[in-house]
Parts: structure tokens; C-alpha cells; sequence
């Protein structure tokens, strides 16, 4: 399941270059809000976890990473790359 996460993640944020919709929008941004399933701080709770979002950042990618619902993690990813952040611990996993 984290594995096909992870492609989800991989496939739907990652891409440098993405489509903006009429509403302005990016399809990534859309993905995020569809699949979001719950993640566990290695302090061993659920509250304030966020995704990390890698790829060239839209208008609306930081509009959420101000509201602290994504965490930005840059352009790169690898394959160990973290793909969760704790707001409580500012810590990423």
C-alpha cells in the first residue's frame, strides 16, 4: 500500500510542469485533496502530519504550504525521498 502511495504521490505531485485548469487550479493540487490517506509520526501519533509535495511550486502549492496543509519539499525526488512532515516534531518521514 505504500508502495502504490507513493507511485499515487510520485505521479499526481512530483511533475514540474503541470495543467492548469479554468479555475487556476493545477491537476496535482487536485490529486493531493483526492488521495490523503492517514500517516504516523515516529513520535507515534496521527495529528498534524502533512504531505510533502515535491515539484515546481504553483500559486496554489503555496497557498497551501502557508496554511500548513502541504509541506514543501523541493524539485528533486529520490526514492527515499520523505513523504510525510510533522508539524508538531518538524520532523520528515
Amino acid at each position: 500500500m505504500k508502495i502504490l502511495f507513493g507511485l499515487l504521490l510520485f505521479v499526481a505531485i512530483i511533475s514540474c510542469k503541470s495543467s492548469k485548469k479554468s479555475d487556476g487550479i493545477a491537476d496535482s493540487e487536485i490529486a493531493l485533496d483526492i488521495v490523503q490517506p492517514s500517516a504516523t509520526c515516529p513520535k507515534h501519533h496521527t495529528d498534524s502530519i502533512i504531505p510533502i509535495i515535491y515539484g515546481f511550486p504553483t500559486e496554489e502549492s503555496f497557498r497551501r504550504a502557508d496554511s500548513g496543509l502541504v509541506y514543501p519539499g523541493g524539485c528533486d525526488m529520490s526514492s527515499d525521498s520523505p513523504q510525510w512532515y510533522c508539524k508538531i516534531h518538524d520532523q520528515s518521514f
